[in-house]
């Protein structure tokens, strides 16, 4: 058994991983040709009213998208499944569908809350429209991981990525350089994608019969998705708050020069978006067999993992960073100074994804909220504070700030649980200022991470180098099999 575990564990980190991989190239040729295109004013919009929609849609949806990968492995009966499945989609839908109707009535009102900017009521109205589909995808997503089938999820990522990518571009070189017919395309892709999850999905049992596996485990799942509900809000403030403010303080044009160096670092959230929901659904499984310390070992060996991936993205991101500014234009380079920040940022975020799965393993999904509370609140105080004298340097240091705050509550929940937090997850968490230093100090640590990475137990364990040979061999496979 363990070892039939293992390997559909392996898979799902594969399929994700390559999956990943895919939508961050797609990701990347989508920054470099939608920010010059666009401009600075048209790019910050269209972040702006991405991560709007993000927050409205998490709300709305009651975080029910979040409870599959928790539950569904727990749930051994084919019918209380469909049963359960069939519930969260009700009560998920039809409130993003209520939010939706409201949003709109103030439609523009809401625009100039976002933008500032008159010229943007029409992507106002479409961060409205944009609530319930998206809930509607990241229903179908949740599903699809939570039972395993992380191809699936895979590949209706990767349509809706292909698909704004496509559109996006085109109508940015043949119709109108604007940022609202942009968001529409990836509106489209979404929808493009909700049909394909919508066919290789289980059917839905269409049936008034009661189960009460079903209504118990919805119970539980409500109780821990309305905790979820309120965690991606406070999330993406993280995202929001910074860009949003420096919209209001300075102009459009820095929120867009701003907002491009988070989505330079964040190509290293491949690592933690496929090892987030692996961990969660193993730790699951491990939870209901009564393992306990397997499962806190396999999170601590997921968090190393994950922070040698992120540190090996930053090195080569400091490597290639002169190279992004030829092709990006002088104009964006400004904001280059932020650029150290945000990859300790991002390495910090990816290890506290993975750090958030202790809580929701107990089914204390009220950490996470305080934990992201903590943060949220410190990250408004510290670039209300900052951004004015300090610009783009002052967000980004809040930014950090409120992120170190909610990690720094996640680490007292695990101390205070009696969970023993390892040595070398301390030293781990120290490493990952690293970027922040002079180049040369910088690339000196890293080596020496490397070092410690491949010798000893300082930074992985010989179990996590083991799990990591036949995870990497496991990725070329499938990408040499997708390429096939």
């Amino acid at each position: 058994m363990g070892k039939g575990h293992k390997n559909t564990r392996l898979h799902g980190i594969g399929s994700l991983m390559t999956s990943g991989m895919i939508n961050q190239g797609l990701g990347a040729l989508r920054l470099l040709f939608f920010a010059p295109l666009l401009g600075m004013a048209g790019f910050g919009a269209l972040r702006l009213a991405s991560t709007a929609s993000a927050i409205f849609s998490s709300v709305a949806g009651l975080g029910l998208y979040t409870c599959y990968m928790r539950y569904l492995p727990e749930v051994k009966d084919p019918v209380a499944a469909e049963i359960f499945i069939r519930k969260t989609y009700f009560w998920s839908i039809v409130p993003s569908l209520l939010i939706a109707a409201i949003f709109m009535i103030f439609r523009n009102e809401f625009a100039m809350f976002l933008f500032f900017d008159k010229s943007y009521l029409f992507l106002g109205f479409l961060v409205c429209i944009s609530v319930p589909i998206t809930v509607i995808y990241k229903s179908y997503l949740g599903v699809a991981m939570g039972r395993g089938r992380f191809k699936d999820s895979a590949v209706g990522e990767a349509i809706q990525n292909l698909i704004y990518f496509i559109m996006g571009l085109a109508i940015l070189l043949f119709v109108v350089k604007d940022a609202s017919l942009v968001f529409g395309s990836f509106l489209i892709g979404m929808g493009a994608s909700i049909i394909w999850l919508m066919i290789f999905s289980p059917k839905i049992i269409l049936t008034k019969k009661k189960d009460k596996v079903a209504d118990e485990l919805f119970k539980r799942a409500l109780k821990f998705s309305l905790w979820f509900a309120l965690i991606p809000l406070f999330q993406y403030l993280f995202d929001f708050i910074d860009r949003w403010m420096l919209a209001r303080y300075y102009n459009l044009e820095t929120t867009g020069a701003y907002s491009l160096i988070p989505i330079l670092t964040g190509g290293m959230f491949v690592l933690g978006r496929a090892m987030m929901p692996v961990v969660a659904r193993k730790g699951a499984e491990l939870k209901s067999n009564k393992s306990h310390q397997t499962s806190q070992a396999f999170v601590w060996g997921g968090m190393a993992i994950t922070m040698l991936g992120s540190m090996i993205y930053a090195f080569l991101l400091r490597i290639a960073e002169p190279l992004v500014w030829i092709i990006l234009g002088k104009n964006w380079s400004k904001a280059s100074s932020i650029l150290p920040l945000f990859l300790s940022y991002s390495i910090f975020y990816n290890m506290f994804n993975i750090l958030g799965c202790f809580a929701a393993l107990e089914e204390k999904t009220w950490v996470h909220v305080i934990a992201l509370i903590a943060g949220a609140g410190s990250n408004i105080f510290f670039n209300w504070l900052l951004i004015r004298p300090y610009g783009i340097t002052g967000a980004a240091i809040g930014t950090l700030i409120g992120l170190l705050v909610s990690m720094s509550a996640h680490l007292v929940f695990i101390h205070l649980s009696g969970i023993v937090i390892p040595f070398r997850s301390w030293f781990i968490m120290l490493l990952t200022f690293a970027p922040i230093l002079p180049d040369a100090i910088f690339y000196a640590i890293f080596v020496m991470i490397l070092i410690f990475a491949i010798k000893g137990s300082l930074i992985l364990k010989d179990s996590d180098r083991r799990m990591l040979a036949v995870w990497y061999a496991t990725i070329i496979r499938k990408m040499k099999s997708s390429a096939a």
